[in-house]
């Protein structure tokens, strides 16, 4: 995909220009096509191959039409000539000819239901798996592609247009290559009709009208009906590539397990798409059988006129009728190799997206050893040990010359409580971040046990820690899942969700629901569906990161939506759950930063102070400023 603006892509207004424009343009039309067939080719190699049979026969019906007719015209001159002749006239060969014609219908409306059929299934395969290769690709992607606006510009440009363009490229393409086998043998039939003859065509094409609106309803009664379903997949898939829920999906592991989710709806949903087309098709048929059989009996009777001698064959079938038919198919090609070209262009956009490669991302994960890899080799341990240390740890998010962290060391020790403080902005969340390894430092190294986070396993560094961001997710699907995700390998263990609900104390409120933890959290997306407060939302989270059983929690302020009681309440239950275990929680609140052992000052991204409550308020700097500030409020 070119990034530029629209003015760069104009073809030069010179003679020279025009044509560099368009060797540019056809190289790139002549790339995109075959690694659009490759990839509808993965989609579903068996329908794309049908597919092309069905349109490459298909091409062959017109001429196969018009030389049935021209033999069934000699026959029909021979009879005259017969007739004039005095000599008795054969009507055998004449009726022969007009049941192959027959046939030959009957045989192209067969194959134009089955490539109907086809062609529908193949553009619901084809999107389908387009939209799982997006998917796939924004989940092997780190949280720095989300921070550059250039690579989102890529992701929507993706998004939009791709599932339709790229079969559309294959649907042009199948109609040019169709349209230039029969264009030079398409003869199309004028007939002067008798009024019965019309009547009789209009009766028998009825069922159609008939039929498009009955199954028009029909569609209409089932993408209505599975409204809410419909939502929900759009919803996991918006969970998988959005940046506002990278975090957890990344923190959590449940890529795969969403990714599920919304396989389910969409295969669902292309069963329905079956069954619909198929009875669609098949009534399309019958209807399509009697129009032709109306056209039969009309035939019969342009034959019998010109035996009497009433009409002229030659002028009706041989000059009109060409002239017509090989202007309509013109227009139809030039109109076919523009929305070829249409698409190669929106196509184009995914192609673009999908060669990403994740290490090529400013800002990027990489390994110690290996920077094509963002993972380490070293196996994360199972329990923290030793220490935690930021050594003149430095960061700036992508694309961004502004510093978040500078220079920051510290020591975080097995079983210490840290509490960071500091004003919005000071860069307390982001430091989360590399501590999670969402990011690495711009500058300085994190060790754990002595050795740098990017040594280590991602994935099994990640399964130390237990964790809940200021901005959690709220995934609108039932509340089992909502707590499960905290440790998706145990979503559907209910014994390990309910005591981490009774932890969190959300457990009463789910009692409550009308079908308790397998209620969806999403009222306007379930009729049956519930809302939740913020402060039982803030519990639903609390749960989620006591899901999983790690070594270290991490919380950022985890209370914030709670009122006193029922921070209280979360705090006995907090105590008890940290006792053997590492905590670093953010808060404002200074009746919970008191509680912890160790305290570290943030400002401007810097640490400035650190210690416990007591020794910071006698210091008298930032903290007990803050301190201060906030118990003022209570007297």
């Amino acid at each position: 995909m070119n990034l530029n603006s629209p003015e760069q892509n104009e073809p030069a207004k010179t003679w020279t220009g025009k044509l560099d424009f368009f060797y540019k343009e056809l190289k790139q039309t002549l790339h995109t096509t075959p690694k659009t067939i490759k990839l509808i080719w993965l989609a579903s190699s068996g329908l794309l191959c049908i597919s092309f049979l069905l349109t490459f026969i298909s091409s062959f019906y017109p001429a196969t039409s018009l030389w049935i007719t021209k033999l069934t015209i000699d026959r029909i001159t021979q009879a005259i000539q017969q007739r004039a002749a005095g000599t008795t006239v054969d009507f055998k060969v004449i009726v022969i000819l007009l049941i192959c014609m027959g046939a030959a219908w009957l045989v192209s409306s067969l194959i134009g239901s089955l490539k109907s059929v086809t062609d529908s299934l193949l553009q619901a395969r084809s999107s389908q798996f387009i939209q799982e290769k997006i998917i796939q690709k924004c989940a092997g992607l780190d949280m720095a592609f989300y921070d550059n606006p250039k690579n989102l510009n890529l992701l929507d440009n993706a998004n939009q247009g791709s599932g339709y363009a790229s079969w559309g490229l294959i649907s042009s393409l199948f109609g040019i290559t169709s349209t230039t086998i029969g264009l030079g043998t398409f003869l199309v039939i004028l007939i002067r009709l008798h009024w019965l003859a019309t009547l009789i065509v209009a009766v028998t094409a009825a069922p159609q009208m008939i039929i498009s609106s009955r199954f028009a309803r029909r569609r209409w009664k089932m993408m209505t009906g599975r409204a809410e379903e419909s939502r929900l997949r759009h919803y996991c898939s918006n969970i998988l590539t959005g940046s506002h829920s990278a975090k957890e999906v990344r923190a959590f592991g449940l890529a795969a397990y969403l990714f599920g989710r919304y396989k389910y709806f969409c295969e669902k949903f292309i069963n329905q798409e079956q069954a619909l087309t198929r009875r669609r098709e098949m009534a399309n048929f019958l209807a399509r059988v009697l129009s032709n059989l109306g056209a039969m009996i009309v035939w019969y009777y342009i034959a019998g006129q010109a035996v009497a001698g009433k009409i002229t064959i030659g002028d009706v079938v041989l000059y009109t009728g060409a002239i017509s038919s090989l202007q309509s198919n013109l227009v139809w090609l030039f109109s076919q190799s523009g929305d070829f070209y249409h698409q190669t262009l929106f196509i184009g956009n995914l192609f673009d997206f999908l060669k990403i490669a994740p290490t090529d991302v400013e800002g990027a994960l990489r390994s110690l050893r290996d920077t094509e890899q963002s993972s380490g080799d070293f196996p994360a341990p199972t329990s923290f040990q030793h220490t935690i240390e930021f050594r003149n740890v430095s960061f700036r998010y992508p694309a961004s010359d502004k510093w978040i962290l500078r220079n920051l060391s510290f020591v975080i020790r097995p079983g210490e409580s840290i509490a960071l403080v500091g004003r919005n902005g000071a860069g307390k969340t982001t430091l989360v971040k590399l501590l999670i390894r969402l990011y690495d430092p711009t500058e300085g190294e994190i060790l754990l046990d002595g050795h740098d986070l990017r040594a280590y396993d991602i994935h099994g560094l990640r399964r130390l820690f237990g964790v809940i961001f200021q901005d959690y997710m709220c995934y609108w699907l039932t509340l089992r899942e909502n707590i499960g995700f905290g440790d998706v390998e145990h979503v559907e263990d209910m014994e390990r969700i309910t005591q981490a609900s009774q932890s969190a104390g959300i457990d009463e409120a789910a009692q409550k629901l009308p079908d308790q933890y397998e209620t969806y959290l999403c009222k306007q997306y379930i009729s049956k569906g519930a809302d939740l407060s913020g402060g039982e939302w803030q519990k639903v989270a609390l749960a989620r990161a006591y899901m999983r059983d790690c070594p270290i929690l991490v919380l950022d302020e985890p209370t914030a939506g709670l009122d006193a009681f029922a921070e209280f309440e979360v705090y006995q239950a907090f105590d008890k759950l940290s006792a053997n275990k590492t905590v670093l929680f953010i808060s404002h609140r200074f009746s919970t930063v008191r509680m912890a052992k160790h305290i570290l000052v943030l400002e401007d991204g810097k640490l400035v102070e650190e210690g416990n409550h007591a020794g910071l308020i006698e210091s008298n700097g930032l903290y007990a400023s803050m301190f201060e500030t906030q118990a003022s409020r209570y007297r």
